[in-house]
């Protein structure tokens, strides 16, 4: 499983992200600002059940990445998170009014 933190303040503003992923143990993401937990996504990459009944048996949320937004007084704090830019491990970007404050170089498949 590939899992890492960041954590940055921002002008009193506390932002800490955890971001996990693995195909079989599944995707975790939480979101907290300020030390209350503003987010939170759990689920499964891959289904073993799903494919025994031939469906798809993978979750494109759990695969792809996501960007959500939060504002903190009259702050906007927006969080990219997905793959890194080798595909090989999570990434997490955090933009501060659409500028680029912290993270990594790039997050693959998140929504832009």
């Amino acid at each position: 499983m590939f899992k890492k933190t960041w954590h940055t303040s921002y002008n009193g503003i506390d932002i800490k992200v955890d971001n996990a992923w693995g195909i079989f143990g599944g995707s975790k993401e939480t979101i907290f600002i300020n030390g209350e937990r503003v987010y939170l996504y759990q689920g499964q990459v891959f289904s073993f059940k799903k494919l025994l009944t031939f469906k798809n048996p993978f979750n494109a949320r759990a695969i792809f990445g996501t960007a959500h937004d939060f504002f903190v007084n009259d702050t906007k704090i927006t969080i990219k998170l997905g793959n890194n830019a080798q595909g090989t491990g999570v990434a997490c970007q955090i933009f501060i009014n659409d500028e680029f404050y912290y993270g990594d170089d790039k997050v693959l498949f998140a929504d832009s």
